[in-house]
């Protein structure tokens, strides 16, 4: 019997797992993680921090779910190494598996700059699992300020949850712009005031260079010289690719420092090995313009294909490998400080004269909204506040419709989108 190992079991290691095994119902799949938790969805860890949801409600595939696809699930236990020339993967506690074909979906973890003195000291934590997760709330009855490196998503999302636990948070950013890939000038003005309503201070423009405490984080120093005392440090900047497992293993160790490099079918150089999620090189220029933002939605599209050609690579039917085509429609869902919001598409405008951007920004009413065009086209959507047009853009966005007719009428808040209703409705434009 064929065995096809999975590493990782986040969106794109879950997908590729249920995707193998609807193809194939006689192989036999492992899936390793090194938590113990099933799947869930990371990006509702700030609701747990905040008391909104239980560890359960965001776990949607445990070792039941597992058990019942005749996955093998083996969870809590960190692949040491693979041997490319053996096909094992290795341990921590030196046991082995032997594997047929694998897919790395090991995803990225937080890296904290080498430069930076006391990174290890206990206190300084990450925001994407729910080790990381439980670290804080542990931490949190005897702390008092927080302190935030990193101006993404995930660490927005703790600043508002711990907020709310009246903690002092303080949000650093190295440049002077918060969430970069997502929102324009208007965006960012529009979050600044959102944290400075929260009574979160921004401090731009600045770098952590020390750490101080004993064994506990105690206090923070910036490159200007201010020391800042905290509690805790969440890192939510410096991400790197989990592969330190593929060192030794038949990579060129230059080219994995910055992720695994994939051909259009996602497979790795070495034939028997295929690659889905963050763990990709995000400059290989093969997975397009489009497919740069990294999301859960592109993440499930990897790991369906990454497994569709495992399993023509186990059966030897190259007629049936598949061509991963970059996502026109990625989709990200979440909440910032108590608002919804939606990414569709193409999140920051391209530098290509071919690529235009709209925007504005309602204060009184909380509604931000960005369209990127590209010619008479959307290729990307941003909503926060209101996304009742999700569906609308998400659709136009897919077709490609012409909106010539609606275009200079876009971003206007009273504009009618039953007229982009209509768009949809009509023949696709060429």
């Amino acid at each position: 019997m064929k065995h096809l190992i999975i590493i990782g079991n986040s969106a794109a290691g879950h997908k590729a797992a249920i995707t193998a095994r609807e193809l194939d119902s006689s192989l036999k799949i492992s899936v390793i993680s090194d938590e113990k938790a099933g799947a869930y969805s990371r990006n509702l860890l700030a609701g747990v921090l905040e008391n909104n949801l239980k560890f359960r409600d965001i776990v949607f595939a445990d070792e039941k779910f597992y058990e019942q696809k005749n996955i093998q699930f083996i969870s809590g236990k960190k692949v040491e190494k693979i041997n490319t020339n053996k096909n094992w993967v290795t341990f921590i506690d030196k046991t082995r598996l032997v594997y047929d074909a694998l897919i790395v979906a090991s995803g990225m973890s937080m890296s904290v700059p080498k430069c930076v003195k006391g990174a290890a000291k206990h206190g300084v934590i990450g925001f994407r699992s729910i080790s990381d997760l439980n670290d804080i709330i542990q931490l949190m009855p005897i702390s008092h300020t927080v302190c935030i490196w990193g101006g993404g998503l995930a660490g927005l999302q703790a600043a508002a949850a711990l907020k709310k636990k009246r903690m002092e948070v303080k949000v650093i950013i190295s440049g002077d712009k918060l969430m970069p890939e997502i929102l324009d000038e208007n965006g960012e003005e529009f979050l600044k005031n959102r944290l400075a309503q929260q009574e979160i201070e921004l401090i731009a423009e600045k770098n952590i260079v020390d750490i101080f405490g004993d064994s506990d984080v105690k206090a923070i120093k910036l490159d200007n010289g201010k020391v800042i005392a905290c509690d805790i440090l969440i890192v939510n900047t410096n991400f790197l690719p989990n592969t330190k497992f593929l060192d030794e293993s038949g990579f060129d160790p230059e080219a994995i420092k910055q992720g695994l490099a994939v051909d259009v079918f996602l497979q790795t150089k070495i034939p028997n090995i295929f690659a889905a999620g963050d763990v990709l090189e995000v400059s290989d220029k093969t997975l397009g313009l489009i497919d740069q933002a990294n999301s859960w939605f592109k993440a499930e599209a990897q790991g369906k294909i990454a497994a569709a050609n495992a399993v023509a690579f186990l059966e030897k039917k190259d007629e049936l490998k598949a061509v991963y085509e970059p996502q026109r429609i990625n989709v990200a869902e979440s909440q910032i400080f108590d608002l919804a919001a939606v990414c569709l598409g193409i999140t920051r405008k391209p530098d290509d004269p071919a690529f235009e951007e709209l925007s504005f920004v309602d204060e009184e009413t909380n509604v931000y909204k960005k369209i990127i065009l590209c010619g008479l086209k959307i290729v990307g959507f941003v909503a926060v506040g209101n996304t009742q047009e999700r569906d609308i853009f998400s659709q136009l966005i897919e077709q490609q419709t012409d909106i010539s007719q609606v275009k200079d009428d876009l971003i206007d808040q009273d504009f009618n989108s039953e007229l982009l209703k209509q768009l949809i409705a009509k023949p696709i434009a060429a």
